[in-house]
């Protein structure tokens, strides 16, 4: 990879950035989504073709970030709760206490 080419990428942040914040409402989860997405970026440069421009290539890279990152959270978050749930009943079947009798 030439130097140009890094740096060509690297001024993209302050956009991508900008982009990560209005998604994530979080500053150091879309910095964290900012620089996982440049790596990426940077590890599969040489199979970029230049069919878009390469703001557009790195913020479909970074939405894919972002969401990975949502999930993540979510996933956790729910962990969280379904734990201390838990805790809270004692039960062993605290889980189906979160059901009605339909199933939802």
């Amino acid at each position: 990879m030439t130097d140009a080419r890094f740096a060509e990428t690297e001024g993209h942040r302050p956009y991508l950035m900008r982009y990560a914040l209005a998604q994530l409402r979080d500053g150091q989860l879309a910095e964290e989504a900012v620089q996982e997405a440049l790596l990426a970026a940077l590890e599969s440069l040489g199979s970029f073709a230049g069919k878009s421009t390469l703001r557009t290539w790195l913020t479909s890279i970074l939405r894919f970030k972002v969401i990975d990152l949502q999930r993540r959270a979510v996933s956790e978050r729910n962990q969280v709760e379904l734990t201390d749930f838990a805790a809270e009943t004692g039960e062993e079947g605290w889980l189906d206490e979160l059901f009605d009798d339909t199933g939802h």
